[in-house]
């Protein structure tokens, strides 16, 4: 009582009764003993349960085994505590989460794209038992309205704060904005987290361009131990180097949003991953900075390989493609994917010219296959 202890007036009780509150409907639905709690919603003898608040997120502590010797080491802060039971699995040891039935919402949010997709599947489960959270949704349906009014094409998965600062002509895709987030210019933003405040205008793609230090924190690097080699081949408003440690290496990228293509490439990246087709897999995108990490494929390319090997992966490309037809065809409108504008003659023709040089000229040395090719295209056109 005002910041004291009150020994004179206290009450007492006799005869209470605390009942353990049964969990039937939530994680025990259809299964026994889940996670930290007993059938009847007492704890498990070696169950710990943290109660998380902003005063105490950096002050917790807990002791975790760490070894599978039984060592012990005693954290502090929540971080922390994740990174001690990771450490254990790492370890071996059994580390028990929650089975989540399908009468609760869970995600296991561990990547951005985690992230992302969380806020779409929330906006579209039902919520029996939660009406903050069915507020929340009308919210965020109300506040997608007023954008799209706005002139805000707005297509996927979209987390969307209070007072945003969002251009007219801005395309939104699979992206969430914290409260007070301004973007600067009317571009596509694609598959990305925007943390609140003004978003700077992009950088220049050129050779004085760096990786964020965001990038190395991400990969666990020490930057001063890191090398960064430019590649060979660079692309239209996109700079790539190679990052090196150790017998470790990423492909970094950063890019030039005002190409449309270069705008998209992570979400399309992304796309292609969960098709299952082969591809680089976009490790890490900084959205606010333009820049992107992919998995390292190596340097060879199919131009140094021998014939049979040559013949090997056309065959195995042709397969993706006819994957990406019966897989990609409807997925792509269901999660309203930013793809280019259909070709014009003009650019189809530059692509045509440029499977004849490289292709069949350069790769396969087979120019007279060109012959069947332009029947094809004739028939097409007429």
């Amino acid at each position: 009582v005002s910041g004291s202890t009150e020994t004179q007036t206290y009450g007492e009780a006799t005869g209470l009764s605390v009942r353990n509150y049964q969990r039937d409907g939530f994680a025990h639905k259809d299964f026994s003993g889940v996670g930290a709690y007993n059938d009847d919603g007492t704890l498990k003898s070696n169950a710990k349960v943290f109660y998380i608040t902003s005063e105490t997120a950096k002050t917790i502590t807990t002791d975790v085994v760490t070894s599978s010797k039984g060592a012990v080491t005693t954290c502090t802060g929540w971080q922390t505590i994740i990174d001690a039971y990771q450490k254990a699995v790492d370890a071996g040891l059994r580390v028990e989460g929650v089975v989540a039935s399908h009468d609760v919402y869970w995600s296991d949010m561990g990547t951005t794209g985690d992230y992302i997709r969380a806020h779409s599947e929330i906006m579209d489960c039902s919520l029996k038992y939660h009406t903050m959270l069915r507020k929340a949704q009308a919210v965020q349906a109300q506040r997608r309205f007023d954008l799209e009014v706005k002139g805000v094409t707005c297509t996927g998965a979209l987390g969307l704060g209070s007072e945003l600062g969002v251009p007219q002509g801005t395309h939104l895709h699979n992206v969430v904005l914290w409260d007070y987030t301004r973007l600067p210019r009317p571009l596509l933003y694609a598959d990305g987290i925007f943390v609140g405040d003004d978003v700077p205008s992009p950088k220049p793609v050129d050779a004085s361009r760096k990786p964020d230090d965001r990038i190395f924190k991400s990969l666990d690097l020490r930057r001063d131990l890191c090398s960064l080699e430019d590649l060979a081949k660079q692309g239209s408003g996109r700079k790539y180097m190679r990052i090196r440690y150790k017998d470790k290496s990423w492909v970094w990228c950063a890019y030039n949003p005002e190409r449309r293509e270069n705008a998209s490439f992570a979400a399309i990246g992304d796309f292609l991953f969960r098709l299952g087709l082969k591809g680089p897999a976009v490790k890490m995108h900084l959205a606010d900075t333009f820049e992107l990490i992919s998995s390292d494929l190596g340097q060879s390319d199919i131009n140094l390989v021998s014939e049979q090997m040559r013949e090997h992966l056309l065959y195995d490309v042709v397969d993706q493609i006819a994957l990406l037809h019966v897989r990609g065809d409807q997925a792509v409108r269901l999660e309203e994917l930013p793809l280019q504008k259909g070709f014009t003659k003009g650019l189809y023709d530059w692509e045509r010219d440029y499977f004849r040089n490289n292709m069949l000229d350069r790769c396969l040395e087979h120019p007279e296959l060109w012959g069947d090719a332009a029947e094809d295209y004739c028939e097409m056109r007429s």
